[in-house]
């Protein structure tokens, strides 16, 4: 995550959009990760996790923008 304030917009603009609820968390273990939890119906969350892997949300360190090609995805159902 190069753009934190553009990566997390982008987030909380496509989860409003989908109808998904978002809430973030910083990861443990001082690794300077973010945990971002997606709550709502299964093809919603599955609609926003296909746009995460598929649409530019990030920059490069060119400043490029560029899709996401690092984040660890877990489902668990609830």
């Amino acid at each position: 995550m190069n753009s934190t304030t553009k990566y997390k917009k982008w987030i909380k603009g496509t989860c409003k959009s989908e109808g998904v609820d978002v809430d973030e968390e910083e990861a443990g273990g001082g690794c300077g990760g973010h945990v971002f939890i997606l709550r709502g119906k299964g093809q919603a969350v599955e609609a926003v996790m296909h746009k995460w892997r598929t649409e530019k949300v990030d920059v490069n360190k060119k400043g490029e923008p560029c899709k996401e090609r690092m984040a660890v995805f877990e489902e668990i159902d609830v």
